[in-house]
């Protein structure tokens, strides 16, 4: 049915743990997924997007592929006594979730952050209040001692 959310129960009681401990976080991470804005005057809307066309498929190198925002390298690997690899790939996924000049102040109440790549349906950027950047952040930090795996 459009405009219909299926949810899957994960626990048998029907009890989501961090729904209980914190309704706001869980409602933020839960409109963080589905691209909408949790809190604030647009709430419930999606989230504003910067349209483009969309760039098609691209092979990087002989054994790396992009596309629609994924990408695939499969030249990577790390041996087991490789201790300088295993740090930059650590370095790597503990990297900040903002990159480096990719957000610009637009007018006193929006932000516009850059995607790296444009998205299926031709984003380039998506615009968000203040407020909404913080919520879209927020759900991004787990919860101490839950799987971050949902």
């Amino acid at each position: 049915m459009p405009g219909k959310v299926a949810r899957i129960v994960l626990y048998p009681d029907n009890a989501d743990p961090l729904a209980e401990r914190s309704p706001v976080l869980a409602g933020m991470t839960a409109a963080s997924v589905q691209g909408r804005v949790a809190t604030g005057e647009r709430a419930g809307r999606i989230v504003r997007r910067v349209l483009s066309d969309p760039a098609a498929a691209v092979r990087t190198s002989a054994l790396c592929f992009a596309s629609r925002g994924f990408s695939l390298h499969v030249a990577t690997r790390i041996a087991a006594d490789d201790k300088p690899g295993l740090e930059r790939l650590c370095r790597y996924v503990a990297r900040p979730p903002l990159a480096a000049g990719r957000l610009e102040q637009q007018g006193d109440d929006k932000l516009s952050f850059a995607l790296k790549t444009p998205r299926d349906d031709g984003s380039t950027h998506i615009v968000l209040s203040p407020l909404e950047l913080l919520e879209k952040l927020a759900a991004l930090v787990p919860p101490p001692r839950v799987n971050l795996v949902r």
